[in-house]
């Protein structure tokens, strides 16, 4: 775990860093101030929600992963398929909030030890949809470390984790436009964000989330 309380398995493989290059770097603390600024004006359980938006966002790329597996003929940990199981546990996230149920500490615990066993290390593939699918369930286990101890920075390496997504995406592709791509996506969570201070309620949210996942191009 890094400085800033990012889990990390294997960092991206021979793929250079946006946030590397330093006016670039500086852009980016740029929106992540505001993001941080932003948070700090909710109540934990609307910083929780934004968190869980952020992830619904990317979560799709983990059945591309369990699609990779088959292909591959590489065994689950699990009989579930992946995809499956961590819709499963952003489902329940999002019903304790709506209902404003807490999670007990036991289930906190054996839910984050199920995604530390699932997370995919890079060193092992070297597949994008890997990495991808490792920002989903890394994400997702910042959801359940957030209830545990409420610290901000949890959720805020949700919003970390779309953008190092749309950064490997895009990086060697269409590098001259990741600074589009990246205000893009900004403009989105700060859109989320707005919808939780009006207290549009939880299906309206997700219906944005899939109408703004990332990479769902027409």
């Amino acid at each position: 775990m890094n400085e800033k309380g990012v889990k990390s398995k294997t960092p991206h493989s021979g793929k250079k860093s946006r946030k590397d290059v330093t006016q670039e770097g500086a852009n980016m603390e740029k929106y992540e101030e505001k993001v941080k600024k932003e948070l700090d004006n909710l109540t934990n359980t609307q910083r929780l929600l934004f968190g869980a938006c952020c992830i619904d966002r990317i979560l799709h790329f983990i059945e591309d992963f369990d699609k990779f597996l088959e292909e591959n003929h590489i065994k689950r940990v699990t009989k579930e398929p992946y995809f499956s199981l961590c819709t499963e546990l952003l489902d329940r996230m999002f019903l304790y909030i709506s209902i404003n149920k807490e999670i007990s500490p036991d289930k906190i615990k054996k839910t984050l030890n199920i995604l530390n066993e699932i997370i995919p290390d890079t060193e092992d593939f070297s597949d994008n949809v890997v990495i991808f699918t490792q920002n989903s369930m890394i994400g997702l286990s910042y959801l359940y470390d957030f209830v545990n101890n409420n610290e901000l920075i949890f959720i805020i390496n949700c919003s970390d984790k779309v953008i190092e997504t749309i950064d490997i995406m895009y990086h060697e592709t269409d590098f001259e436009q990741l600074d589009m791509y990246y205000e893009e996506d900004y403009k989105i969570q700060f859109n989320c964000i707005e919808m939780i201070k009006t207290r549009k309620d939880i299906t309206k949210l997700r219906k944005y989330n899939q109408l703004t996942r990332v990479n769902n191009k027409p």
